[in-house]
């Protein structure tokens, strides 16, 4: 294992470990190296792990490294080629070799750290090249005929134990019939249905909550009398009823008393429900703006009335105004896909405001769903909502739907551990049989295929480090100023300063060496030069300044774009911009534009 961890650290790989050492003492040493080493954040210890995930982990990996040493048969090897995956090794590993060839069903490397990471990087890089070494060992293992049938033969000479004569051998199953289209979609419908809403809620439908409550109190206050309800609206919400009862039940048996909603925005209907439910309770809100307020919303008749304070912050890249375990709960319903930059942050600052024990409940549309799936299979985007608001600018959309365990994914890197990932049909309930029968002849886990996605995590530590398989770079580091503070007209030399605005110290050496990215416009405004590359010459501290030169035309006939990006040399979806990433995923077009 440290020679594996040292391989690491001379490549851009990322490790996951499965299994637990027999000796603490010696788990926790290697723990600490990987810390030392500086690759604690590409180190995944999934400790003691059951047969499905272990299989999940070897189906979803680019290659296996075993690396023993004169070991004389080694099971890894063997699981590693029959799930198609190219495995890693070492010129003194003994019987691995017996089946692992260089460059043929993997590569075979010395025992030594910089090599090994070579080949990581080698399986990293060339995704071709690994596919083809799985297969070719998939098919060395299917020609062995590794088998106990294959044993006894060569060690009896006999291919079966003869049958006694008074013994009938059984027949094999028939293989299981197809499902039938209606069997099908009843199934699917019944593992994506939602759950009711709580029986103690005092409301039928949007309107009598509509009706409960004067969310537009301006109309009294002028003596004026009560609009009657806006049948837009109230259709709109009405559409989302179905969500809110199933988002409500997911909070069934919890104590809250303090609750922040992140993308909150009136009229403040589902805090009207968390006011029935949770009788007392302080709430609070975050939104774009434009300004922070406070509202108290009275009830009619016998319902509670509720008061909520709204923050002004964008919930993906300021830090929110709140401070260390302040809530019971957080909430971001149908939020996380309008986000176009970090997603890993919005999680992070839940967690950091998250009290110890509080809960994250997110709610977002599933990407993966049947109807997905359909789209997809017609030729149609999947995504539930992937049309352009230019009036409500880049969040007037989804920038990105999700699959569902990406939001587990993304929680268990932000220090929150999974209590429920489900999904549910809440807004249509119409199944295509077709894609019912598929999906069950497939053995899909049926439950992942709902429309809305509802995650519920609760917090238990502290983050670890973003997903690098959903990050192009690391989204941590990615945040800067620049500005010119003296240019030479007689010699073009510039001075500009660079403050680290990001919450990571920037290196100037190893794997996240840091370096600036600019452009340079005329006073007429060409661009003279474009992606000036500028290394850092001195590591900068968060918050501090430090300073880069560059010679520009003579006399000073250019000057700095007023914006940069700063990033790091590790190549991992998302940069620091709306251009930076492919939003959304087209299907073949019907013609050429």
């Amino acid at each position: 294992m440290e020679l594996t961890l040292q391989a690491v650290a001379h490549s851009k790989a990322r490790l996951v470990v499965a299994g637990v050492a027999e000796n603490p003492a010696y788990q926790n040493h290697l723990v600490k190296m990987a810390e030392d080493l500086g690759i604690a954040g590409r180190v995944t210890w999934l400790g003691a792990v059951d047969d499905a995930t272990l299989i999940r982990h070897y189906a979803e990996c680019r290659g296996v490294v075993f690396v023993p040493r004169d070991e004389d048969y080694g099971y890894i090897t063997l699981e590693a080629m029959l799930s198609g995956k190219p495995v890693v090794s070492v010129t003194d590993a003994g019987g691995p070799l017996e089946f692992i060839a260089d460059g043929q069903e993997g590569l075979i490397t010395a025992p030594e750290p910089a090599a090994l990471g070579a080949a990581f990087d080698r399986l990293m890089e060339d995704t071709s090249a690994a596919e083809r070494m799985g297969q070719v060992g998939l098919a060395r293992y299917k020609a062995q005929n590794i088998s106990w049938d294959h044993v006894v033969e060569t060690l009896t000479g006999q291919a079966h134990a003869p049958v006694a004569p008074d013994i009938v051998a059984p027949l094999e199953p028939a293989p299981e019939a197809p499902p039938s289209a209606p069997d099908a979609t009843a199934k699917l419908a019944s593992a994506v249905a939602p759950p009711e809403a709580p029986g103690s809620l005092p409301f039928a439908n949007i309107t009598q909550v509509l009706e409960a409550y004067a969310f537009d109190e301006l109309p009294a206050a002028m003596g004026r009398p009560e609009p009657p309800i806006d049948a837009g609206l109230a259709g709109y919400l009405g559409t989302h009823w179905t969500r809110f009862g199933s988002t409500l039940a997911q909070l069934e048996g919890l104590e809250v008393q303090k609750t922040l909603d992140v993308g909150v925005f009136p009229p403040l209907v589902f805090q009207a429900l968390l006011a029935n439910q949770f009788p007392g309770i302080e709430m609070h809100g975050l939104w774009e703006g434009p300004d922070p307020y406070k509202q108290s919303v009275k009830a009619r008749g016998d319902h509670p009335s509720f008061d909520i304070t709204l923050e002004v912050a964008n919930g993906e890249r300021d830090p929110w105004p709140y401070d260390d375990n302040t809530f019971d709960l957080v909430t971001g319903m149908e939020i996380l896909e309008h986000l176009a930059l970090d997603p890993y942050f919005f999680y992070t600052e839940a967690v950091r405001v998250l009290k110890p024990g509080g809960h994250l409940l997110i709610t977002t549309p599933n990407v993966n769903s049947h109807r997905g799936v359909w789209k997809a299979l017609n030729n149609v985007a999947p995504y539930s909502f992937g049309i352009f608001v230019p009036s409500g600018g880049v969040y007037g959309r989804h920038n990105r739907e999700y699959a569902p365990r990406e939001l587990s994914m993304i929680g268990e890197a932000a220090g929150l551990k999974t209590v429920r990932l489900q999904t549910f049909d809440v807004y249509d309930r119409h199944i295509e049989p077709e894609i019912a029968q598929m999906l069950v002849a497939r053995g899909d886990d049926l439950s992942l295929r709902g429309e809305n996605i509802q995650y519920f995590a609760r917090k238990t530590g502290v983050p670890q480090g973003y997903p690098e398989n959903l990050y192009h770079g690391d989204p941590t580091r990615m945040m800067g100023e620049m500005s010119v503070t003296d240019c030479e007209a007689a010699t073009g030399l510039t001075r500009i300063a660079v403050k680290n605005k990001s919450a990571a110290t920037w290196p100037t050496a190893g794997d996240r060496a840091t370096c600036v990215l600019a452009e340079w416009v005329d006073g007429v405004g060409y661009l003279r030069h474009q992606h000036i590359m500028q290394p850092l010459s001195t590591p900068l501290a968060p918050g501090e300044i430090g300073e880069m030169r560059l010679t520009l035309d003579a006399k000073g006939q250019g000057s700095l774009a007023p914006c940069a990006y700063i990033f790091t040399s590790r190549a991992l979806a998302f940069l620091p911009g709306v251009a930076g990433r492919h939003r959304s995923r087209y299907p073949v077009p019907r013609s050429h534009f």
